[in-house]
Protein backbone atom coordinates (compact mmCIF):
# COMPACT_ATOMS: atom_id res chain seq x y z
CA UNK A 1 0.00 0.00 0.00
CA UNK A 2 2.52 2.52 1.17
CA UNK A 3 5.01 1.39 -1.66
CA UNK A 4 2.68 1.61 -4.79
CA UNK A 5 1.87 5.51 -2.86
CA UNK A 6 5.32 6.07 -2.63
CA UNK A 7 6.12 4.79 -6.68
CA UNK A 8 3.68 7.04 -7.80
CA UNK A 9 4.87 10.48 -6.06
CA UNK A 10 8.25 9.27 -6.92
CA UNK A 11 7.06 9.38 -10.39
CA UNK A 12 5.37 12.72 -10.42
CA UNK A 13 8.35 14.39 -8.97
CA UNK A 14 11.27 12.66 -10.11
CA UNK A 15 11.46 15.39 -12.79
CA UNK A 16 11.62 18.37 -10.37
CA UNK A 17 14.38 16.27 -8.86
CA UNK A 18 16.15 15.91 -11.84
CA UNK A 19 16.06 12.48 -12.18
CA UNK A 20 18.65 11.59 -9.54
CA UNK A 21 19.14 8.65 -7.15
CA UNK A 22 18.42 10.66 -4.26
CA UNK A 23 14.72 12.88 -3.54
CA UNK A 24 15.95 15.07 -0.92
CA UNK A 25 12.96 15.49 1.70
CA UNK A 26 14.52 17.67 4.65
CA UNK A 27 17.37 20.32 4.86
CA UNK A 28 18.64 22.50 8.18
CA UNK A 29 21.13 24.82 6.96
CA UNK A 30 20.87 27.05 10.05
CA UNK A 31 23.04 24.42 12.49
CA UNK A 32 26.37 24.55 11.68
CA UNK A 33 28.97 21.53 12.20
CA UNK A 34 31.05 24.24 13.94
CA UNK A 35 28.02 24.31 16.68
CA UNK A 36 28.02 20.97 17.87
CA UNK A 37 32.18 20.74 17.59
CA UNK A 38 31.77 23.86 20.14
CA UNK A 39 29.60 21.26 22.49
CA UNK A 40 31.67 18.79 22.19
CA UNK A 41 34.58 20.85 23.63
CA UNK A 42 32.84 22.58 26.51
CA UNK A 43 31.09 18.88 27.36
CA UNK A 44 34.64 17.57 27.28
CA UNK A 45 36.10 20.23 30.06
CA UNK A 46 32.84 19.83 31.90
CA UNK A 47 34.13 16.43 32.12
CA UNK A 48 37.58 16.78 33.26
CA UNK A 49 36.66 19.47 35.59
CA UNK A 50 33.91 17.24 37.21
CA UNK A 51 36.57 14.53 37.10
CA UNK A 52 39.04 16.38 39.08
CA UNK A 53 36.60 17.73 41.43
CA UNK A 54 35.64 14.04 42.44
CA UNK A 55 38.89 12.97 42.85
CA UNK A 56 39.66 16.51 44.94
CA UNK A 57 36.54 15.28 46.99
CA UNK A 58 37.44 11.64 47.26
CA UNK A 59 40.66 12.44 48.71
CA UNK A 60 41.79 16.06 49.65
CA UNK A 61 37.87 17.10 51.24
CA UNK A 62 38.45 17.61 55.09
CA UNK A 63 42.08 16.76 55.02
CA UNK A 64 43.91 18.52 57.64
CA UNK A 65 47.21 18.95 59.25
CA UNK A 66 48.35 17.63 62.52
CA UNK A 67 49.49 19.47 65.18
CA UNK A 68 51.14 18.51 68.00
CA UNK A 69 48.75 20.55 70.08
CA UNK A 70 46.37 19.31 72.57
CA UNK A 71 43.68 21.72 72.00
CA UNK A 72 43.28 20.76 68.21
CA UNK A 73 43.52 16.44 69.05
CA UNK A 74 40.20 17.39 70.76
CA UNK A 75 38.66 19.80 68.57
CA UNK A 76 39.55 17.43 65.93
CA UNK A 77 38.07 14.20 68.03
CA UNK A 78 34.79 16.55 68.58
CA UNK A 79 34.30 17.30 65.22
CA UNK A 80 32.76 14.96 63.06
CA UNK A 81 31.70 16.64 60.34
CA UNK A 82 30.31 14.91 56.95
CA UNK A 83 33.47 16.18 55.16
CA UNK A 84 35.86 13.96 57.64
CA UNK A 85 33.69 10.78 56.80
CA UNK A 86 35.03 8.39 54.02
CA UNK A 87 31.23 7.53 53.76
CA UNK A 88 30.27 11.06 52.64
CA UNK A 89 33.77 11.93 50.92
CA UNK A 90 32.50 8.72 48.72
CA UNK A 91 29.01 9.44 47.90
CA UNK A 92 29.81 13.07 47.16
CA UNK A 93 32.91 12.10 45.07
CA UNK A 94 30.61 9.66 43.00
CA UNK A 95 27.61 12.75 42.52
CA UNK A 96 30.53 14.56 40.83
CA UNK A 97 31.90 12.22 38.76
CA UNK A 98 27.82 11.00 37.61
CA UNK A 99 27.11 14.80 37.20
CA UNK A 100 29.61 14.86 35.07
CA UNK A 101 29.32 11.84 32.82
CA UNK A 102 25.50 12.85 32.36
CA UNK A 103 26.23 16.18 30.88
CA UNK A 104 29.24 14.92 28.57
CA UNK A 105 26.80 12.37 27.27
CA UNK A 106 23.93 14.17 26.72
CA UNK A 107 26.29 16.46 25.04
CA UNK A 108 27.33 13.92 22.56
CA UNK A 109 23.90 12.57 21.96
CA UNK A 110 22.67 15.57 21.18
CA UNK A 111 23.90 16.17 18.28
CA UNK A 112 23.51 11.92 16.84
CA UNK A 113 20.04 13.26 16.96
CA UNK A 114 19.63 16.25 15.10
CA UNK A 115 18.73 15.46 11.14
CA UNK A 116 21.09 18.21 9.25
CA UNK A 117 19.85 16.17 5.50
CA UNK A 118 16.93 13.58 4.71
CA UNK A 119 16.81 11.56 1.47
CA UNK A 120 14.40 9.79 0.22
CA UNK A 121 15.85 6.68 -1.76
CA UNK A 122 13.46 5.34 -4.32
CA UNK A 123 15.72 2.57 -5.76
CA UNK A 124 16.19 0.82 -2.31
CA UNK A 125 12.98 1.83 -0.81
CA UNK A 126 14.90 3.21 2.25
CA UNK A 127 15.49 6.86 3.77
CA UNK A 128 19.41 8.56 4.45
CA UNK A 129 19.33 10.57 7.27
CA UNK A 130 22.45 12.22 7.96
CA UNK A 131 23.37 13.79 10.93
CA UNK A 132 26.02 15.59 13.12
CA UNK A 133 28.86 13.63 15.71
CA UNK A 134 30.13 15.73 19.05
CA UNK A 135 33.32 16.27 16.43
CA UNK A 136 31.48 18.82 14.23
CA UNK A 137 31.92 16.38 11.23
CA UNK A 138 28.71 14.38 9.54
CA UNK A 139 27.37 10.77 9.82
CA UNK A 140 24.98 8.62 7.51
CA UNK A 141 22.40 6.38 8.24
CA UNK A 142 20.02 4.23 5.97
CA UNK A 143 17.35 2.62 6.97
CA UNK A 144 14.39 0.77 5.20
CA UNK A 145 11.17 2.85 4.84
CA UNK A 146 9.12 -0.14 6.49
CA UNK A 147 11.62 0.09 9.40
CA UNK A 148 10.95 4.16 10.11
CA UNK A 149 8.24 5.33 12.33
CA UNK A 150 7.22 9.11 12.29
CA UNK A 151 5.95 10.30 15.74
CA UNK A 152 4.31 13.71 15.36
CA UNK A 153 3.20 15.78 11.99
CA UNK A 154 4.88 18.01 10.38
CA UNK A 155 2.18 20.67 10.34
CA UNK A 156 1.95 20.05 14.32
CA UNK A 157 2.77 22.95 17.18
CA UNK A 158 6.15 21.18 17.97
CA UNK A 159 9.12 22.08 16.88
CA UNK A 160 10.17 19.10 16.18
CA UNK A 161 8.95 15.73 14.46
CA UNK A 162 10.51 12.71 16.02
CA UNK A 163 11.41 10.21 13.61
CA UNK A 164 11.97 6.28 15.01
CA UNK A 165 14.31 4.08 13.22
CA UNK A 166 14.41 0.64 14.28
CA UNK A 167 17.46 -0.53 15.33
CA UNK A 168 18.29 3.00 16.73
CA UNK A 169 17.79 3.55 20.31
CA UNK A 170 17.38 7.15 20.16
CA UNK A 171 14.63 9.02 18.30
CA UNK A 172 15.90 11.30 15.17
CA UNK A 173 14.77 15.33 15.48
CA UNK A 174 13.37 16.84 12.55
CA UNK A 175 13.21 20.81 13.17
CA UNK A 176 10.42 22.02 11.56
CA UNK A 177 11.04 25.96 12.55
CA UNK A 178 14.31 26.17 11.32
CA UNK A 179 14.50 23.41 8.51
CA UNK A 180 12.96 23.60 4.37
CA UNK A 181 10.64 20.39 3.34
CA UNK A 182 11.13 21.16 -0.81
CA UNK A 183 8.38 18.78 -1.22
CA UNK A 184 6.20 18.78 1.50
CA UNK A 185 3.37 16.10 0.40
CA UNK A 186 6.27 13.59 -0.76
CA UNK A 187 7.70 13.80 3.24
CA UNK A 188 4.24 13.33 4.35
CA UNK A 189 3.53 10.45 2.57
CA UNK A 190 6.72 8.90 2.83
CA UNK A 191 8.38 10.02 5.88
CA UNK A 192 5.34 11.46 7.88
CA UNK A 193 2.97 8.36 7.94
CA UNK A 194 2.88 6.26 11.53
CA UNK A 195 3.36 2.66 10.48
CA UNK A 196 3.15 -0.48 13.11
CA UNK A 197 6.84 -1.11 14.56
Amino acid sequence: MYARHIVKLWRRYQHDAGRSEQVLLFENRTLQPRYFLAIGVVSGIQLVLWSYLSYFALTQLGAEKKSGSDDCEKREKQHHSWALSLKWRAVFSSLALGTGIFFATTACLYPLRMVHKLYFLPSTNAIQLFTYTPLGTMRSVEVPLTRVYCNGSRTSDRTHVALKAQGYPMFFLVDRTQGQFPIPRTFDAVVGSRRRM
